[in-house]
């Protein structure tokens, strides 16, 4: 019961952090522009208004989301492998 409940919280994760990354770059200005760390380091601010760095940063997202469905489709053919036999 706690290995099926913590696989899908893994899935749950990898999902949102997925769609976090996929939509907070472009969607999100109050996130993504006010960021904490450029009181620091102010020379980050620049690369991370770069529309390189963010399509990057899109692109993590969707790998992300891209584990989340691999890893339920994994799943499903294992539960199907392991009834034919």
């Amino acid at each position: 019961m706690m290995k099926k409940f913590s696989f899908y919280l893994y899935v749950f994760y990898c999902f949102e952090v997925g769609i976090f990354l996929l939509v907070a770059p472009w969607w999100l200005p109050r996130v993504w522009e006010q960021n904490y760390f450029f009181y620091f380091v102010p020379e980050l601010k620049e690369l991370f208004m770069n529309g390189y760095f963010r399509g990057a940063i899109s692109g993590l997202g969707i790998l992300n989301i891209l584990v989340a469905v691999e890893e339920i489709i994994q799943r499903e053919r294992l539960k199907h492998y392991t009834r034919l036999q």
